[in-house]
């Protein structure tokens, strides 16, 4: 195990020194290989894999204007109500977006500021208490345990500190756990340090306990930089639909000859879907109708 541990360290050292090199703006915060040292592998061991689920709900408010952080028209966050809606109309799985908390708390919470209090602090720079100060539809990521959902978590934190993403991983690790919630969901993250770090710990292991897929926000000229082994590292990619052109053709072909999982997000209308099944084995969506054809 202590030689695991290591090997994690030693990916990271390489990982990161390339993604600067690089000059990708995929880390913030100096990179401390002493956050690692006490790494325990053994609170992964229950942990077991399942497939993504073809059709994922997300939001359920079909426009980025209800949740983006520059707007002011709903004043309120609704990435739990979107669980529970896709839950009572038999939709299998659902995308949360989980932060953490000043003290520690795992919440459900999609922009990186808190909404409409006039506050410049970033979500994990409040407490708990702060927030539900803030914004009454605050929920803790415990909430939605409770409810029987396929669920792709994906950890905003790319704004945080490096110890601090370490931080909310273990800490939905940990609540997991206490629920006996071993499977039926994967990882997901803009920031690709997240999907690095969980990934190499996984890959202690040799069966695979869960999916670590990186997600992709930029037109291919952002992103080409980033040599294939970037992505292929990972189980697979998740991108924004609009932005794709024909010069994603040679990472989804690469991609897919290593049964690597496809997935874009905000797809909209039965065009967009139509047009995201022939490279995607699965879709993020706010139209719940798709879901039924």
């Amino acid at each position: 195990m202590i030689m695991q541990v290591r090997k994690v360290k030693e990916i990271y050292q390489v990982t990161v020194k390339s993604v600067i090199e690089n000059g990708e703006d995929l880390v913030c915060g100096p990179f401390e290989v002493g956050k690692f040292s006490d790494v325990d592998l053994h609170k992964l061991e229950d942990f077991t894999f399942t497939p993504i689920t073809p059709f994922i709900s997300y939001r359920i408010v079909g426009s980025d204007d209800y949740h983006r952080e520059n707007n002011i028209k709903l004043p309120k966050e609704n990435s739990y109500e979107a669980g529970l809606l896709a839950k009572s109309l038999n939709i299998e799985a659902s995308e949360i977006d989980l932060q953490l908390t000043k003290d520690n708390y795992v919440v459900i919470y999609h922009d990186d500021y808190v909404k409409y209090n006039g506050s410049k602090k970033y979500i994990y720079q409040n407490t708990f208490a702060d927030l539900v100060k803030f914004d009454s539809s605050i929920y803790e990521f415990s909430e939605i345990l409770k409810v029987d959902l396929y669920l792709n978590l994906e950890l905003k934190c790319s704004c945080y500190p490096v110890n601090r993403r370490i931080d909310l991983f273990w800490a939905v690790i940990d609540i997991l756990t206490k629920f006996k919630r071993f499977d039926r969901f994967f990882f997901s993250s803009f920031d690709w340090f997240t999907c690095f770090f969980i990934k190499s710990l996984t890959n202690c292991f040799k069966s695979k306990k869960f999916l670590v897929l990186g997600l992709i926000c930029c037109n291919f000229d952002n992103i080409k930089s980033m040599t294939f082994e970037y992505y292929s590292y990972l189980d697979g990619i998740v991108y924004y639909y609009r932005y794709v052109d024909d010069n994603y053709k040679k990472l989804f072909s690469n991609l897919i000859a290593e049964n690597k999982d496809i997935g874009c997000y905000d797809v909209i209308t039965k065009e967009e879907f139509k047009k995201a099944k022939k490279v995607c084995n699965f879709v993020i969506s706010d139209n719940l109708n798709l879901n039924k054809e």
